[in-house]
């Protein structure tokens, strides 16, 4: 049974969108914008919070916190 609460936002990337994520996902240079970058093209691809959190080896709310904020304001 699923939990009540806020829904969990689905993210559809442009193309241009993914290039960019995609570009930054595996730089290291700076490397908590290359996890967030992750998450995101993780949650697009259609996986949950959990699923990211556990692929990622970071907190759900750390995955949900990244894909509330690009759903709101993007890249």
């Amino acid at each position: 049974m699923a939990r009540p609460g806020r829904p969990t936002p689905t993210l559809v990337l442009t193309n241009d969108e993914r290039w960019r994520l995609e570009a930054s996902a595996y730089s290291i240079r700076d490397l908590s914008r290359s996890l967030r970058c992750r998450i995101v093209l993780r949650c697009a691809e259609g996986f949950s919070n959990r699923q990211v959190a556990k692929l990622l080896g970071v907190s759900q709310a750390t995955v949900s916190k990244w894909r509330w904020r690009f759903a709101e304001r993007r890249v």
